[in-house]
């Protein structure tokens, strides 16, 4: 009888080896962290979407962002001006030059270069009257244009989710 019982247990640990080495089926694959990171950013974006508030100035819609813990969009890749993209109407986004005439910085601080291929004219235009950036909906690719910061827009916010 001690041998019977002895001779389970070894079946019992073979086979309990056997299945640690098979996969899981159950198990989720693992996604590459990059992956991961597009999809938060993506899904940030999405939440955002219930708060392209009501129509605006660039400051208002930039509080309306911030009292929902957000702040207007930071359009840092391709990716995220591809899903931009989607919403239509003129948005307001995170860049401004009105602390410094000509000198673009996003909410996150970063500079907006005046070179970038986005600017629907190939630069901002407006001078001193025009000191808010907002998404110009009504050409084939996205653009951006620089406009009065007392114009009514929507805004489009985003969430930091990695703060």
């Amino acid at each position: 009888m001690a041998e019977d019982y002895v001779g389970t247990e070894e079946s019992s640990n073979t086979l309990g080896t056997v299945r640690s080495q098979q996969p899981d089926p159950v198990s989720p694959p693992q996604c590459p962290i990059r992956a991961v990171v597009v999809l938060l950013v993506l899904l940030s974006v999405v939440l955002l979407a219930g708060l392209v508030g009501k129509w605006g100035s660039w400051n208002k819609s930039r509080e309306l962002c911030v009292s929902h813990g957000a702040d207007l969009v930071v359009v840092d890749s391709k990716e995220e001006m591809d899903f931009i993209s989607g919403y239509g109407g003129n948005n307001w986004l995170g860049a401004t030059d009105e602390a410094s005439e000509g000198l673009w910085r996003w909410v996150d601080g970063t500079v907006l270069s005046a070179d970038n291929p986005s600017w629907r004219r190939g630069k901002p235009d407006g001078g001193k009257d025009k000191n808010c950036l907002r998404k110009f909906w009504g050409e084939t690719n996205i653009k951006w244009t620089d406009e009065s910061c007392e114009a009514s827009n929507y805004g489009l916010c985003e969430y930091n989710l990695m703060k």
